[in-house]
């Protein structure tokens, strides 16, 4: 199974695109501005991009709210919670969009040069898995981060890797509902919400693991 896995996650699938052109904006969107007509692993290179926008959303956030210098840390962190969840709305609705349309002039089903849903996915797994650690410090599960040096900076590193890691995983894996909708749903939203599920389980498995590291060092 592992081996299927990995397989998989690294197989460069470029099928030749037939019906549609490079630059239509359909196109455009559906494989994120060609990362996903990349030959090797394009799935894991829409993810990579993907698991970085949550950083570029957050800074325009931190920007917007330089102008309301009376809000304090915590109404940032709202503010920028807020922002990324209109952002994956707003890129599920265009990307099943982008999606179907592909799908309909290349006639191919769920191709493999389509990536926008694994750039939402990433996004969704690192947002789940920061509401959750929001949860858990709110429950008392977990302190503030403390002032810890480098440790903070391997923290950051290792969230974010888990959240690759997982999503790729059940992105690969498609267990349960992840794997239902794919093969029942045949459309562009379709191609987007086993994404979605997939980073939701991303989420969740990442604190699986992460929040007994944080003990550690906390």
């Amino acid at each position: 199974m592992l081996k299927r896995l990995i397989e998989k996650a690294t197989r460069g699938r470029l099928e030749p695109v037939i019906g549609i052109a490079f630059f239509h904006p359909a196109s455009l969107i559906a494989t994120c501005f060609g990362v996903g007509r990349a030959p090797f692993a394009p799935g894991t290179c829409g993810a990579f991009v993907g698991i970085f926008l949550p950083f570029l959303l957050m800074y325009l956030a931190n920007c917007i709210m330089d102008f309301f210098p009376e809000i304090d840390v915590s109404g940032r962190m709202v503010f920028g919670f807020i922002l990324i969840f209109l952002f994956q709305v707003v890129l599920f609705l265009i990307g099943a969009r982008a999606a179907r349309i592909y799908m309909e002039k290349t006639g191919v089903s769920d191709p493999a040069s389509v990536v926008i849903d694994e750039v939402l996915g990433s996004i969704v797994a690192w947002f789940t898995g920061m509401l959750i650690l929001a949860l858990a410090e709110g429950v008392g599960l977990i302190s503030e981060i403390p002032n810890m040096g480098s440790s903070i900076f391997f923290l950051i590193f290792l969230f974010f890797l888990l959240v690759f890691l997982f999503f790729r995983l059940f992105d690969i894996w498609k267990p349960g509902p992840i794997g239902v909708i794919q093969e029942t749903m045949h459309t562009g939203s379709g191609v987007m919400l086993d994404d979605v599920v997939a980073g939701i389980f991303a989420g969740i498995a990442t604190n699986v693991v992460f929040i007994p590291i944080y003990w550690i060092f906390a």
